[in-house]
């Protein structure tokens, strides 16, 4: 039986590395991972795979640093995803292109940074995709349809369900400027992007005149993020 490791908990499907009060004080945030293996633990869950175990051990011994004094704890001001995946190439995307508007010479002010659309498609990008590897992540993700039933589901139709076509278009355009950024981070290829086998042009993307979509009313991403990228 391989011992357990401290603060690293199989929750709501998936492996998490989950910090206690005092950690967050310090600065450390909940690291959702990989949903396991086939193989079971002694509790019965999906073993975990070796590299999120490497991970939470490595979190700990970070927490621990700072618990012993080694290293002065730190407020962090964004979410831990790990190397390669797709929150972890969303946030060098943004650095980046801060790091571009700098060099120009551009500085957005508080309005300019409201209108940007980045962040307000990642409220719905990031819980769907942030903690998978880009090649996880499948058509049907974006919509499928129950063939018994013909429920139509998937992120797309959640977010015209909620909120718009218009707002699902805009997610669909920062999705896909994400992955072109996303493959030459060398996360992904070009050509593979999923939501190419939905609907392209962009322009193409809305319904037939006529036609009707009966929505599902739940949305959840298999395809954790793996290191296997």
């Amino acid at each position: 039986m391989r011992p357990s490791i401290r603060y690293f908990l199989f929750l709501e499907g998936r492996w998490r590395w989950r910090p206690t009060k005092t950690m967050r004080a310090a600065g450390f945030t909940m690291v959702p991972m990989g949903r396991g293996c086939p193989d079971r633990d002694a509790d019965g869950n999906p073993a975990a795979s070796v590299e999120d175990r490497k991970r939470a051990i490595e979190l700990n011994a970070e927490w621990d640093a700072v618990r012993l004094g080694f290293r002065p704890p730190q407020k962090l001001d964004r979410p831990l995803f790990a190397q390669g995946s797709v929150g972890d190439g969303y946030q060098r995307a943004l650095a980046l292109r801060e790091a571009e508007r700098r060099h120009r010479g551009v500085i957005w002010n508080a309005e300019q940074r409201s209108r940007d659309d980045w962040p307000r498609a990642w409220k719905w990008i990031g819980p769907a995709f942030g903690d998978c590897g880009p090649k996880t992540i499948q058509p049907e993700h974006f919509l499928k349809m129950d063939e018994k039933t013909g429920v139509v589901s998937g992120l797309l139709p959640t977010i015209e369900a909620t909120v718009s076509i218009t707002e699902r278009h805009r997610v669909i355009k920062v999705w896909r400027s994400l992955w072109v950024k996303m493959a030459s981070m060398g996360y992904c290829s070009a050509d593979a992007d999923p939501t190419l086998s939905i609907c392209k042009p962009l322009h193409n993307c809305g319904r037939r005149p006529g036609s009707s979509v009966k929505f599902g009313s739940t949305f959840s991403a298999p395809g954790a993020w793996a290191i296997t990228v």
